[in-house]
Protein backbone atom coordinates (compact mmCIF):
# COMPACT_ATOMS: atom_id res chain seq x y z
CA UNK A 1 0.00 0.00 0.00
CA UNK A 2 1.25 3.51 -0.81
CA UNK A 3 0.35 6.40 1.50
CA UNK A 4 1.34 10.04 1.87
CA UNK A 5 4.72 10.36 3.59
CA UNK A 6 4.62 11.29 7.28
CA UNK A 7 7.65 12.23 9.35
CA UNK A 8 7.04 9.34 11.75
CA UNK A 9 7.57 6.88 8.86
CA UNK A 10 11.20 7.99 8.69
CA UNK A 11 11.76 7.01 12.31
CA UNK A 12 10.98 3.37 11.51
CA UNK A 13 12.87 3.44 8.21
CA UNK A 14 16.18 4.80 9.48
CA UNK A 15 16.60 1.90 11.92
CA UNK A 16 16.39 -0.68 9.11
CA UNK A 17 17.60 1.39 6.15
CA UNK A 18 19.74 0.00 3.34
CA UNK A 19 22.09 2.90 4.10
CA UNK A 20 23.26 1.74 7.51
CA UNK A 21 24.76 5.17 8.24
CA UNK A 22 21.27 6.64 8.76
CA UNK A 23 20.95 4.98 12.16
CA UNK A 24 24.18 6.73 13.17
CA UNK A 25 22.74 10.23 12.64
CA UNK A 26 21.53 12.33 15.51
CA UNK A 27 17.85 11.47 16.03
CA UNK A 28 16.83 15.12 16.22
CA UNK A 29 18.62 15.86 12.96
CA UNK A 30 16.80 12.90 11.34
CA UNK A 31 13.41 14.08 12.70
CA UNK A 32 14.02 17.60 11.39
CA UNK A 33 14.89 16.19 7.93
CA UNK A 34 11.73 14.07 7.93
CA UNK A 35 9.46 16.93 9.05
CA UNK A 36 10.93 19.21 6.40
CA UNK A 37 10.42 16.61 3.64
CA UNK A 38 6.86 15.97 4.78
CA UNK A 39 6.00 19.58 3.90
CA UNK A 40 8.51 20.52 1.17
CA UNK A 41 6.96 18.67 -1.76
CA UNK A 42 5.19 15.50 -2.79
CA UNK A 43 6.33 12.38 -0.95
CA UNK A 44 5.02 8.86 -0.44
CA UNK A 45 5.66 5.85 1.77
CA UNK A 46 5.33 2.20 0.80
CA UNK A 47 3.83 0.12 3.60
CA UNK A 48 3.79 -3.64 4.13
CA UNK A 49 1.65 -4.97 6.98
CA UNK A 50 1.45 -1.45 8.41
CA UNK A 51 5.24 -0.99 8.46
CA UNK A 52 7.06 1.54 6.23
CA UNK A 53 9.51 -0.20 3.88
CA UNK A 54 10.39 2.73 1.63
CA UNK A 55 9.76 6.44 1.26
CA UNK A 56 10.55 8.76 -1.63
CA UNK A 57 9.71 12.26 -2.69
CA UNK A 58 10.61 15.35 -4.67
CA UNK A 59 11.45 18.41 -2.62
CA UNK A 60 10.88 21.80 -4.27
CA UNK A 61 14.15 23.71 -4.79
CA UNK A 62 13.11 26.52 -7.15
CA UNK A 63 10.89 26.94 -10.19
CA UNK A 64 11.43 23.97 -12.48
CA UNK A 65 13.93 22.24 -10.17
CA UNK A 66 13.27 19.54 -7.60
CA UNK A 67 15.45 17.38 -5.37
CA UNK A 68 14.59 13.67 -5.39
CA UNK A 69 15.20 11.73 -2.18
CA UNK A 70 14.52 8.13 -1.18
CA UNK A 71 15.02 5.84 1.82
CA UNK A 72 14.61 2.06 1.63
CA UNK A 73 14.41 -0.57 4.35
CA UNK A 74 16.58 -3.66 3.99
CA UNK A 75 13.47 -5.71 3.17
CA UNK A 76 11.92 -3.32 0.63
CA UNK A 77 10.52 -5.20 -2.39
CA UNK A 78 12.67 -4.94 -5.51
CA UNK A 79 9.56 -4.08 -7.55
CA UNK A 80 9.63 -0.57 -6.06
CA UNK A 81 12.61 0.32 -8.26
CA UNK A 82 10.64 -0.32 -11.45
CA UNK A 83 7.65 1.53 -10.01
CA UNK A 84 9.79 4.56 -9.12
CA UNK A 85 11.26 4.62 -12.61
CA UNK A 86 7.74 4.66 -14.08
CA UNK A 87 6.39 7.23 -11.59
CA UNK A 88 9.28 9.71 -11.71
CA UNK A 89 8.40 11.34 -15.08
CA UNK A 90 4.74 11.61 -14.04
CA UNK A 91 5.65 13.21 -10.71
CA UNK A 92 8.05 15.59 -12.48
CA UNK A 93 5.34 16.72 -14.90
CA UNK A 94 2.83 17.08 -12.08
CA UNK A 95 5.27 19.30 -10.16
CA UNK A 96 6.30 21.20 -13.32
CA UNK A 97 9.93 20.14 -12.82
CA UNK A 98 12.21 20.28 -15.85
CA UNK A 99 15.25 19.15 -13.85
CA UNK A 100 15.59 16.81 -10.91
CA UNK A 101 18.70 16.52 -8.83
CA UNK A 102 19.87 14.17 -6.11
CA UNK A 103 22.94 13.24 -4.09
CA UNK A 104 24.48 9.93 -3.10
CA UNK A 105 27.04 9.38 -0.36
CA UNK A 106 30.40 8.40 -1.82
CA UNK A 107 30.88 4.67 -1.26
CA UNK A 108 27.13 3.90 -1.17
CA UNK A 109 27.08 1.91 -4.42
CA UNK A 110 23.45 0.75 -4.12
CA UNK A 111 22.29 4.36 -4.09
CA UNK A 112 24.37 5.23 -7.13
CA UNK A 113 23.01 2.23 -9.04
CA UNK A 114 19.45 3.24 -8.15
CA UNK A 115 19.95 6.82 -9.32
CA UNK A 116 21.43 5.64 -12.60
CA UNK A 117 18.55 3.14 -13.00
CA UNK A 118 16.16 6.08 -12.54
CA UNK A 119 17.88 8.00 -15.35
CA UNK A 120 20.08 10.33 -13.28
CA UNK A 121 23.59 11.13 -14.50
CA UNK A 122 26.50 11.75 -12.16
CA UNK A 123 27.97 15.22 -12.56
CA UNK A 124 31.60 16.25 -12.40
CA UNK A 125 31.05 18.70 -9.59
CA UNK A 126 30.00 17.71 -6.10
CA UNK A 127 27.99 20.07 -3.93
CA UNK A 128 29.07 18.20 -0.81
CA UNK A 129 32.61 16.70 -0.64
CA UNK A 130 31.20 13.43 0.80
CA UNK A 131 28.51 12.97 -1.88
CA UNK A 132 28.18 12.60 -5.63
CA UNK A 133 25.79 15.02 -7.32
CA UNK A 134 23.28 13.71 -9.90
CA UNK A 135 20.98 15.40 -12.44
CA UNK A 136 18.04 14.08 -14.43
CA UNK A 137 16.31 16.11 -17.10
CA UNK A 138 12.58 15.60 -16.68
Amino acid sequence: MIVAFKAEHAERLCMNAVDGSLGEHNREQWRAWAKYNEKAGMAFTGMENGVPVWAAGIRYVRQGVGNMWAVFAQDAPKSIYRALRAMLPIAARHGAYTKLRSESRIGFDASQRLLEHLGFERQRRNVNPDHYFYIRRA
